[in-house]
């Protein structure tokens, strides 16, 4: 694939079924930030695995396993980005529906074609307004989202270079992003229930953790 970096894995975040165990799990605090400034990179809930890329189609391919091919993606077109995204989302969901449907009636998987790296991509933050500079597309390898009460955590936004930088936002499969300005979801927080160019004065450049739970 085209535009990888060199893989960085790191503890970055731990996914929850509910969010009362947020506070006591997560990654050690102070880790040294490991991506330069205009990083395109993606990080796993729960491993914390950080990866990197030249171009956005790139980190979003990575993710979902399906080609990004809209030249507006990479220009850094908001409505093209969202589009790959959720088209991506859309068939892992529907590979996932697939291969639990033909497991219940005891047929074989082997003609199920998908991606097995395949992940849902949950949200993803970005350095400047409008969706512009660094980005980090923070994904979780299992479950669909932010369904049913699934909730996911990233404690500690410094693991991924992220620490007091995030200005804008985007969200997916049913997440709201609640941002919050310490690390371990502490202190002042605010929940973004749809994409935000500008998350606003009181948590730009002051996210230190982020929750995405079910919107309301």
């Amino acid at each position: 694939m085209a535009g990888r970096r060199a893989v960085r894995t790191m503890v970055a975040g731990v996914t929850f079924a509910a969010a009362a165990a947020m506070a006591t799990t997560g990654a050690a605090s102070g880790s040294t930030p490991t991506a330069d400034a205009g990083d395109v990179c993606t990080v796993a809930a729960g491993t914390g695995a950080e990866e990197c890329f030249d171009t956005l189609s790139a980190a979003i391919e990575s993710i979902t396993g399906q080609p990004v091919t809209d030249p507006a993606v990479d220009a850094g077109d908001h409505a093209a980005i969202d589009q790959a995204i959720e088209q991506g989302n859309a068939k892992v969901q529907a590979d996932r529906v697939r291969r639990l449907t033909l497991q219940a009636s005891s047929t074989t998987t082997s003609s199920v074609t998908t991606t097995s790296s395949a992940s849902n991509l949950l949200g993803a933050v970005w350095k400047d307004k409008n969706w512009s500079g660094s980005a980090k597309l923070l994904y979780a390898a299992n479950g669909s989202g932010c369904y049913g009460g699934v909730t996911y955590g990233f404690p500690h936004t410094s693991d991924f270079g992220m620490n007091d930088t995030i200005t804008s936002l985007t969200t997916y499969l049913n997440c709201a992003t609640t941002l919050y300005k310490d690390a371990n979801y502490k202190n002042t927080n605010r929940t973004y229930q749809v994409d935000t160019a500008y998350i606003g004065d009181t948590m730009n450049d002051e996210a230190s953790s982020i929750v995405y739970r079910p919107r309301s």
